[in-house]
């Protein structure tokens, strides 16, 4: 990790902003092409610019992480390939390229419009302009969140580095390696994996967006503005777009295909009904979440009346959603062919059986996959089951990232109870509503203890029609503008205060500003500064050591081959091998050759999930490392092990 301070690491910074803008804008560029032969677009005054850009955007996006999954299974995923076929694309598309920079011109144009005519309601923006600020400090910040280094930049990048797709011996989130991830590819090829945090953060603006667009289009320009500045009030939502991870994307896909949805509904013509289709299928393509907004979406088609007026007959609400269905399935079936060759599961862990990682058979038991059913779920188990009182004043109990307890909730949301006051827009409101709420009710039945970054794609579109409730209320009261101004800026503090804390807590401001060097800022980092210390002890050791983490799954800086610990599975799998053989051989025959224990993951867990140290088998790993291995470094919860294999040891269980 690089020591650059000053005015050079600034000036990187700016590097990593122009490569995801200059990515970003490709995309967008390749998907107009890919529209424009395509399908006949309609015509501009039907279309306005903004709309436009943001399905070439969605479009460009899946194309070309397709392309990168093609490469990656005829084994030409290469750096210099991938490098090689975006300069190609971009000469080829360089009038696309200057088609789309007056689209950009004229959705700015088309938006100061707006923002006149919407009165007093971009005052409330100036807490939305302190959120992105904040994002693009962090943004340019090196990575830290476990997920990410977990898998949504190791996968890709190990990937780039052997050519072709494959699973890594440690790592089954391949299955969860999406579109999203495949277009990582380019940041990591230049070696700047801040540009896949930013190009993240691209698709988070473009959701925005994407809101305003579809309030714009249904509610008009006043409800847009508002909606649009209201969008971050959930904290949720900054801290997913300042990482890479995937579930602002997926959202982005979502709300697209709910909006295509709407329109093509709403009157006759396949096109919007063909699109909403395929952004369904690139959104199954970024999370399977996606699958149950899809269900949550049916309705809509099959009743066609909230939008519409009238009913269509049953062979015509057949034909339409069999465009819908057959565009999603074309569009998704590549990345669920992928995790089938790879897993034997297309939606795996969905829908299937679990399986151990490949470096698992290493331990050579009968019983080396056999994980006792209190463990095989751990991470899960460390949060509570959904509920409204934690949702907006304890949302920390809700999650298992520590991250959580800033999540700062959308407390417009309960304005979603004055819609029978609404009468006027209430069915196209409820259009926004019924899937939104249906979808939390899919989610909360099959999995109690998600995430509340899974309950994205509800809060998005249930927030975008709480706005305009709200703000249909407040125009029955005199100096409405005003007011809406006070809501808006009233329901963005929390989250803007969630940001500052993250922001300062991380000593972000110091490393945009050039005062903290990358090394720096990773070591002093309050959660990643331990496992830094410990990885580049690992660099010290020899080019062929092999380090097996355990309580620990971030090895995407890793100097050594790593075997990561995703689940927190590593150790009870060597505990199962040890009891089904009868003997703890201490990992011979396995080519590990370090331990790296996270002492400190193991207290959080053992806290939040309610797991004992025996049930963890605590004093077991105490003894293994006692009798196996060779202390050589010890810091901050975090210890660094060499295998010295004693005789081996008689054992009747884990």
């Amino acid at each position: 990790m690089t020591t650059t301070s000053g005015l050079p690491l600034v000036l990187s910074h700016f590097a990593a902003l122009a490569i995801a803008a200059a990515w970003l804008g490709l995309l967008t560029a390749l998907g107009h092409a890919l529209l424009d032969r395509l399908s006949t677009p309609p015509p501009e005054s039907d279309e306005p610019p903004l709309d436009r850009l943001l399905l070439g955007l969605a479009m460009g996006a899946g194309a070309a992480a397709t392309a990168f999954l093609a490469m990656g299974a005829v084994g030409m995923l290469r750096p210099w390939f991938v490098l090689a076929s975006a300069a190609a694309t971009a000469v080829l598309l360089r009038h696309a390229i200057r088609r789309t920079l007056g689209l950009l011109r004229a959705a700015v144009r088309s938006a100061g419009i707006d923002v006149r005519r919407a009165g007093r309601l971009p005052w409330s923006w100036v807490l939305v302009a302190v959120l992105l600020t904040a994002a693009l400090i962090v943004g340019v910040a090196p990575v830290t969140d476990w997920d990410s280094l977990m898998y949504h930049l190791t996968v890709p990048a190990r990937w780039l580095e052997n050519g072709w797709i494959h699973v890594p011996p440690d790592n089954l989130h391949v299955s969860r390696t999406g579109l999203l991830q495949m277009l990582y590819v380019l940041p990591l090829a230049l070696g700047e994996p801040r540009a896949a945090t930013l190009t993240g953060l691209g698709f988070a603006l473009a959701l925005c967006l994407a809101v305003y667009s579809l309030v714009r289009w249904h509610f008009g320009v006043r409800a847009a503005v508002f909606a649009g500045a209201t969008f971050w009030a959930p904290a949720t939502i900054w801290f997913v777009a300042v990482t890479p991870r995937n579930d602002v994307a997926l959202v982005f896909f979502l709300l697209l295909a709910h909006d295509q949805l709407l329109r093509g509904l709403g009157r006759e013509g396949r096109r919007p009904l063909a699109l909403a289709g395929v952004l369904l299928g690139l959104a199954v393509a970024t999370k399977f979440q996606a699958l149950a907004y899809a269900l949550a979406l049916l309705p809509l088609a099959l009743l066609d009346r909230p939008v519409t007026g009238s009913r269509r007959s049953l062979a015509a609400v057949g034909t339409r959603m069999g465009i819908v269905m057959a565009g999603a399935v074309v569009v998704a079936l590549p990345w669920l062919i992928k995790n089938a060759l790879l897993l034997g599961a297309p939606l795996y862990p969905l829908l299937s059986s679990p399986v151990p990682p490949p470096w698992v058979e290493s331990l050579a038991g009968a019983g080396a996959a056999v994980l006792p059913d209190s463990l095989g779920q751990t991470i899960w188990g460390a949060s509570e089951r959904f509920g409204f009182f934690d949702f907006f004043f304890r949302p920390g109990r809700l999650n298992v990232e520590e991250e959580a307890a800033l999540y700062r909730p959308n407390f417009l949301l309960l304005a979603l109870a004055l819609l029978p006051f609404v009468r006027k827009e209430r069915r196209k409101l409820l259009t926004l509503v019924a899937p939104g709420l249906l979808y939390v009710g899919i989610l909360l039945l099959g999995f109690p203890r998600a995430s509340l970054r899974y309950l994205l794609p509800a809060l998005v579109p249930l927030g975008a029609a709480a706005a305009v409730i709200a703000l249909r209320l407040l125009e029955r009261l005199p100096r409405s503008g005003l007011l809406a101004a006070v809501v808006a800026s009233a329901v963005l503090l929390p989250a803007t205060t969630a940001a500052r804390r993250a922001m300062h807590r991380a000593e972000a401001h110091r490393h945009a500003a050039g005062s903290f060097s990358a090394d720096r800022y990773l070591t002093y980092n309050f959660e990643y500064g331990p496992l830094h210390d410990a990885l580049e002890r690992t660099g010290e050791l020899d080019e062929d050591a092999r380090v097996l983490m355990i309580f620990d799954g971030r090895g995407f800086r890793a100097p050594r081959a790593v075997l990561q610990d995703n689940m927190l599975t590593n150790w009870p799998y060597i505990q199962a091998a040890a009891a089904a053989r009868g003997a703890d051989r201490c990992l011979a025959g396995t080519g590990i050759t370090h331990v790296l224990v996270n002492r400190w993951a193991l207290e959080y867990y053992s806290r939040s999930a309610g797991f004992g140290a025996d049930a963890l088998g605590v004093d077991a790993l105490e003894g293994f490392t006692t009798r196996c291995a060779e202390t050589l470094w010890e810091r901050r919860g975090m210890s660094l092990y060499r295998i010295a294999p004693a005789e081996p040891l008689t054992t009747t269980g884990p």
